[in-house]
């Protein structure tokens, strides 16, 4: 039975990239960026099912939807899955830190604090993408 996360997924250069965060840490609007700028494809917004294999998607009522304040949600090209890779949590405990160079494990994933409201080219600037596997 997959477990249910407040938090979104997306596809990214191949692997799955899972944010995690407070409602209204950013996490939709990062993930808006990474589709915009970096060619990321949506799987889940707002509620993410996970397996034990770690295999990301959405709940059947959210698929291809993201939350776009203050419009609401807003339907955007989805993939119905993927394999979480990496872990980014958008935390006010990070606000003033740059992204250190070795994450904390997560269930046998990389997982990165960053600053809320991270934009994607912070991301591309401070080498993050860059240490996903594969890319």
């Amino acid at each position: 039975m997959p477990e249910l996360l407040h938090g979104t997924a997306v596809w990214l250069r191949g692997q799955g990239l899972l944010l995690l965060g407070a409602p209204g840490s950013g996490k939709s609007t990062l993930a808006w960026d990474l589709m915009q700028d970096e060619g990321a494809m949506l799987v889940a917004d707002d509620q993410v099912l996970l397996s034990a294999a770690l295999e990301a998607s959405a709940p059947a009522s959210l698929a291809g939807l993201l939350e776009q304040r203050p419009f609401g949600a807003v339907r955007v090209p989805y993939r119905r899955s993927v394999r979480i890779t990496l872990v980014a949590e958008l935390t006010a405990a990070a606000d003033n830190l740059r992204v250190l160079d070795a994450p904390v494990d997560w269930r046998g994933v990389p997982h990165w604090q960053l600053p809320r409201y991270t934009r994607a080219k912070r991301l591309v600037g401070c080498g993050l993408l860059t240490k996903l596997p594969y890319s």
